[in-house]
């Protein structure tokens, strides 16, 4: 069985990790797009013309069509097909987007919970694969006051203003680490790796709609060793897909005062084994082959 993952921009390299999770537990997987990805990643998917990007569907068993992207859907008409809904594009216009997709695709994927419940199609909430053991290759040691690190790759979607305005109200020393400049995928990495502690996000509202469920960075930060201060407000959604999880989550601010001054109130050895069980987490659950058996687990099911 043939696997096509698709789509014009792939945001955060999302469809890119989706087929090499797929790739790593054997399953014929193939991923293209038509656009470059701005952050430098050091892989990502083929850059493929609108032609072969059709012919491929044409020979393609399964297609999954990556980010709500509806000038796609034409193409996938009489294939099995799977639309993966991620941000904005559905967050904005859920019932709109409900109407266009149903009726042709077998499946529905999200990766942000609080989509969970808002109508597409047989939907499945599914993270973000990880490669652990790439994300692990710089090493950092916790000692008080501890690193905190912030790097947005968009302050206003991250909330990163309130942020650093609570941040203010914290009764403990630390040492923050913020930039909100676009760098490589790679500085991104080693930066992050460079704290104790990684603030991902706190915004409950997007545009108007609820908002604040963890994104593609969240796992990275957890998969280098931090441990993780970000939102989620439907955390259902993930515990009923995977279990529990290891994260902080903070979805107010009295939530966010309290738990951050209860972590930097934390002993050396007790933010390390924090660390250490937040990073067997996501290699337990989120690895490339942990994703690949979750995915597959849904496919052969079409």
């Amino acid at each position: 069985m043939k696997v096509l993952n698709i789509s014009t921009e792939d945001y955060a390299n999302f469809a890119h990790e989706n087929a090499k999770a797929l790739r790593s537990i054997g399953v014929d997987c193939e991923d293209v797009k038509t656009k470059l990805h701005p952050f430098n990643y050091a892989t990502q998917s083929e850059i493929v013309s609108r032609n072969v990007l059709i012919w491929k569907i044409e020979n393609a068993d399964i297609v999954q069509m990556f980010h709500t992207d509806e000038e796609l859907l034409k193409y996938c008409l009489n294939k099995k097909t799977i639309v993966y809904h991620t941000g904005s594009r559905y967050r904005s216009r859920p019932s709109y987007f409900n109407g266009v997709f149903n009726p042709f695709v077998n499946l529905s994927f999200t990766d942000q919970c609080e989509f969970v419940g808002l109508g597409a199609k047989n939907l499945h909430y599914i993270a973000t694969a990880i490669d652990v053991k790439d994300v692990k290759k710089f090493g950092h040691e916790s000692k008080q006051p501890y690193k905190i690190g912030h790097f947005p790759s968009n302050s206003e979607v991250k909330g990163t203003l309130k942020i650093l305005e609570m941040l203010t109200k914290l009764d403990h020393e630390f040492n923050l680490n913020h930039s909100s400049e676009i760098v490589s995928h790679e500085l991104q990495q080693k930066r992050m790796n460079d704290c104790d502690i990684y603030i991902e996000l706190f915004k409950p509202e997007l545009n108007g709609k609820p908002y604040g469920c963890f994104g593609v960075t969240a796992f990275e930060a957890a998969a280098a060793g931090k441990i993780v201060v970000t939102q989620n407000i439907n955390e259902k959604a993930y515990e009923n897909a995977y279990g529990g999880c290891p994260f902080i989550i903070c979805n107010n601010e009295k939530d966010f005062i309290f738990k951050m001054n209860k972590l930097l109130s934390m002993s050396s050895f007790e933010i390390s084994l924090l660390q250490t069980q937040t990073y067997e987490w996501v290699k337990e659950k989120h690895s490339y082959e942990a994703t690949g058996e979750y995915l597959w687990s849904k496919l052969q099911a079409l």
